[in-house]
């Protein structure tokens, strides 16, 4: 799959969305997955997967093979960007990275998002910063029980 986007977070909301933006307009894409259950859940049963783990530096070969764009999300337990980000920018070899960042973080050097933008600033790779302030899609999960109306008795 030569010159093909590789998304990371394909099963979240945010990749979800892109994988299928990606398979529709005819895109050459990848969708990042830790396994065949998370693979289950991507958009479209004719995106092709590839396990990844940010953790196990054995999945960075067959991940990055003839991918030359990469959509980078920060997963929230990874908060360590040395350890687990670095590897990943350093090992990719693509010729654009599209980072989701968050807004905000070019002036908070304490998110991890900021660490991201600093370490892509210095990796000498083209890239995107997407600097989101909120998902709408929080409003239906994450804050759900909380914009709930009040019963009426």
């Amino acid at each position: 799959m030569s010159g093909s986007s590789l998304v990371t977070g394909a099963t979240g909301n945010v990749g979800w969305e892109l994988v299928q933006i990606l398979h529709r307009e005819n895109h050459p894409v990848r969708a990042a997955a830790l396994g065949a259950a998370d693979a289950e859940q991507l958009p479209h049963p004719n995106v092709p997967w590839v396990r990844f783990d940010f953790g196990d530096l054995d999945t960075y070969a067959t991940t990055f093979a003839s991918v030359d764009r990469l959509f980078l999300m920060r997963p929230p337990a990874i908060s360590d960007v040395d350890r687990y980000m670095r590897p990943v920018v350093d090992c990719a070899g693509v010729r654009h990275i599209v980072f989701l960042s968050l807004l905000g973080a070019d002036k908070n050097s304490l998110v991890p998002h900021a660490q991201v933008q600093r370490l892509l600033r210095e990796s000498g790779t083209p890239f995107t910063f997407l600097r989101a302030g909120f998902f709408m899609q929080n409003l239906s999960t994450t804050h759900a029980a909380e914009i709930q109306l009040p019963q009426q008795r």
